[in-house]
């Protein structure tokens, strides 16, 4: 469990350092709580950058690594499963975790019966996907 927290206080360290040397803001405390804040502040930002697709890839990662160490039989997981939020779909989306892991640089998706498909980036964006 120390290792999953030293990965993901590098991780955290590492997208706050590109936030910090483009924006030019105040960095924030070296902890975790401080260093997900922080990123949360500037996710607009970084869902805008050619790396965003990484950066979702990683943070995908990053919850991912404890809870396998504390559950490792993902298999019993459920899906999400709720109506489409597109205007007129009567889709279902369904965020399966294994949809959900990375795959490479590619990312995982969430995806609708119908056929609509949100990567994990856009996921990331305030208000892509509506309650």
């Amino acid at each position: 469990m120390l290792d999953s927290r030293r990965n993901i206080l590098a991780v955290l360290e590492s997208w706050c350092g590109i936030v910090l040397d483009q924006l030019g803001c105040a960095a924030p405390q070296r902890t975790v709580p401080h260093l997900a804040r922080f990123l949360i502040r500037h996710v607009a930002w970084l869902t805008g950058q050619p790396s965003a697709t990484e950066f979702a890839d990683e943070a995908v990662g990053l919850a991912g690594e404890p809870r396998r160490i504390v559950d490792p039989d993902p298999g019993i997981l459920q899906a999400l499963i709720r109506q489409c939020v597109m205007e007129g779909c009567n889709g279902t989306i369904s965020a399966s975790p294994q949809n959900l892991k990375g795959k490479g640089s590619t990312g995982g998706s969430v995806n609708c019966s119908v056929g609509h498909s949100w990567r994990m980036h856009e996921l990331l964006i305030p208000g892509q996907l509506k309650e």
